[in-house]
């Protein structure tokens, strides 16, 4: 059953990214157990694969994987009820996939 992920690129001198944060993490406890969260510091060096695999050139850059499958990217400050829609439906997918087996 594929995971569903949110990765956010950020850094702590980027005031956008630092204003979604709490977002972010208001998010994470919502959808405990249901989906991934993932912080990313693209000033970090160890994350420079990462962020150069992703295309990150401008922050705050977010994406939602379900499996393999990107459902969602933007950069900026994404809309909170954009990505609900979007991490709800990515549960729903995996829910009657589940269900099926």
């Amino acid at each position: 059953m594929p995971n569903i992920v949110y990765i956010i690129f950020s850094s702590e001198d980027c005031e956008k990214c630092q204003s979604f944060i709490p977002v972010f993490e208001n998010l994470e406890i919502l959808y405990k157990n249901k989906a991934t969260f993932c912080y990313v510091d693209v000033e970090d060096q160890t994350n420079s694969f990462f962020c150069d695999f992703h295309e990150v050139d401008e922050l705050p850059h977010s994406k939602i994987y379900l499996g393999e499958d990107c459902l969602y990217e933007k950069i900026g400050i994404p809309d909170i009820r954009v990505i609900q829609e979007v991490l709800d439906n990515a549960i729903k997918r995996v829910s009657k996939e589940s269900s099926r087996v």
